[in-house]
């Protein structure tokens, strides 16, 4: 089947036709979506070079698309790995490889000195593809285990998830509940801004302050630009309501706080703080915990705790899944 390869922009790329092919490919996640990949670039764009690739067959069907960028002599995933837990090609399973040889094709005629494909998930045919479409072109490629994101398969209950836990762990957790409930009053709900500006912006304010205090590193993370690119995520997704914000509010004031998206048939753990001062109540496992218990209500069959091996994941019973990265030479 003869393909043909075409460079775009996030203009002449149909968001439609995005969205339709990102539904049927192996790595249908919220970082490969038309709004998530150019808010990005409208961000962290400057001084890169957009290499946004369309495949199409012969037909005009749209085959496949690379999300990329070059920065320097390095060629990369758009979405940025520091911001996206999973990055690839968008295509169907049966026209990865496809895809694949028609992308890097189009990069021999490219100024570059390395491909550098982060968070390729492990469900998705191109760890394995990429290397060998890589070898018939005579470069050099490998293909390591980068990091891992551990999941959790939901059962129906609250009581049957509570079943499945290690005893210690499953202990533990009742335990800090009841030391919760005893301290005071407390509730943990998705914010109800509803895409609303006003309400919107003091729920990023008061998510922005609680990640800040959570540790140095991420008060570190949270720059004034890494802050506006999450104000505009937040802006897209939550009126569509694929973002939600948990917090915790403990005798009245917000203590904990988590980002999720809501994507396809799982809830995705994005991003969280709690204030330190309450510690000692263990807010930000407990928020973590009443969210899962919000996703089972809601019916969804995965909770998935993204990229990162932090042990509160494994108290709450995630399983290590890998993401891998291929680094290409010539």
């Amino acid at each position: 089947m003869g393909m043909t390869v075409q460079r775009e922009d996030f203009a002449s790329l149909s968001e439609e036709h995005w969205q339709d092919l990102l539904a049927e490919s192996a790595t249908d996640t919220i970082f490969l979506t038309h709004a998530w990949q150019r808010l990005w670039w409208e961000h962290y764009g400057e001084g890169k070079a957009l290499l946004l690739l369309s495949v199409r067959a012969e037909d005009g069907r749209l085959a496949g698309i690379a999300p990329l960028v070059q920065d320097g002599c390095t060629i990369q995933f758009g979405g940025g790995a520091d911001v996206s837990d999973y990055l690839d090609v968008i295509a169907r399973p049966e026209d990865t490889r496809a895809v694949w040889t028609q992308v890097l094709c189009y990069l021999q005629g490219e100024d570059w000195t390395v491909l550098d494909f982060r968070c390729i998930p492990a469900a998705s045919p191109s760890a394995g593809v990429l290397p060998e479409v890589a070898a018939d072109l005579g470069w050099q490629a490998s293909t390591v285990g980068q990091d891992v994101c551990p999941i959790l398969e939901l059962p129906e209950s609250w009581d049957a998830f509570l079943a499945r836990l290690r005893k210690k762990d499953r202990h533990e957790l009742r335990r800090k509940l009841r030391r919760l409930e005893a301290a005071g009053p407390f509730c943990a709900a998705a914010a109800a801004s509803d895409g609303n500006s006003e309400a919107l912006a003091k729920d990023m304010s008061d998510f922005f302050r609680l990640h800040r205090l959570s540790r140095e590193e991420k008060a570190a993370f949270m720059t004034p630009d890494m802050e506006a690119f999450f104000r505009a995520i937040a802006a897209h997704f939550v009126p569509l309501d694929q973002q939600r914000t948990f917090f915790l509010e403990f005798q009245g004031e917000r203590v904990a706080a988590v980002i999720c998206f809501d994507y396809g048939s799982g809830r995705y753990l994005y991003n969280s703080g709690y204030d330190h001062a309450y510690a000692h109540l263990s807010v930000g496992l407990l928020l973590k915990a009443l969210c899962i218990q919000d996703t089972i209500a809601a019916g969804k069959p995965l909770f998935d705790f993204l990229r990162g091996n932090e042990p509160y994941k494994y108290d709450l019973g995630g399983r290590d899944v890998p993401i891998f990265r291929c680094v290409v030479q010539r």
